[in-house]
């Protein structure tokens, strides 16, 4: 038993050295875009599956193409991966502002996903903007957006709205909507709306 394990960790580490030989090969004619198509195309989602179980993790496939010089597979890795989390972040506040969830669960989840796997700050912003305006209709008149987009920002910061459709402290809302640090400050520091 013992034996069959070693030839399988074995066998699974030869994967690893293939794949590179494969991609340095490839990467000498072809662009990144090119190969990332060809994985595409030939069903190749995950590269972690080449790693040894112990060894599949996010930051040592990308320190192994550096390490091996083709530091160009690790980021296009990394970027892929990182368009999943914000896919996925969208979508979690999208369900949030949909159930009409309270701020501080919103909150909280932000927090956690950072925590877990944190996203860069301007990605982060786009996807709680993405999330909070993910109701609005963006067909309606032009004069109806704004009011629309201001009532999405009050029920996914959980403001009241006044007879207009207006939330009454419209000034920090559209803070908020206008500058996106604002808004990521707001995630950040509180877990109460202001």
């Amino acid at each position: 038993m013992h034996e069959s394990l070693t030839h399988f960790f074995l066998l699974i580490d030869v994967s690893v050295n293939v794949i590179t030989l494969i991609f340095r090969a490839y990467l000498t004619d072809q662009s990144m875009d090119h190969l990332s198509a060809t994985l595409k195309r030939g069903g190749v989602k995950d590269l972690l599956a080449f790693f040894p179980p112990h060894k599949r993790e996010n930051k040592i496939l990308e320190e192994h193409f550096k390490v091996v010089g083709l530091p160009q597979v690790g980021e296009w890795w990394s970027k892929k991966q990182n368009a999943i989390l914000k896919d996925e972040l969208v979508k979690e506040l999208t369900e949030f502002v949909q159930r009409e969830e309270p701020a501080e669960t919103i909150v909280t989840a932000i927090r956690t996903r950072q925590d877990e796997n944190p996203i860069p700050e301007a990605d982060l912003i786009q996807c709680i903007w993405q999330g909070c305006m993910s109701n609005v209709d963006w067909s309606a008149r032009p004069d109806q957006i704004e009011g629309l987009a201001l009532r999405e920002v009050g029920v996914c910061f959980h403001q009241p709205i006044d007879k207009n459709g207006r939330i009454p402290d419209v000034t920090h809302h559209t803070e908020i909507c206008t500058h996106p640090g604002t808004l990521l400050q707001w995630c950040q520091n509180s877990s109460h709306p202001h």
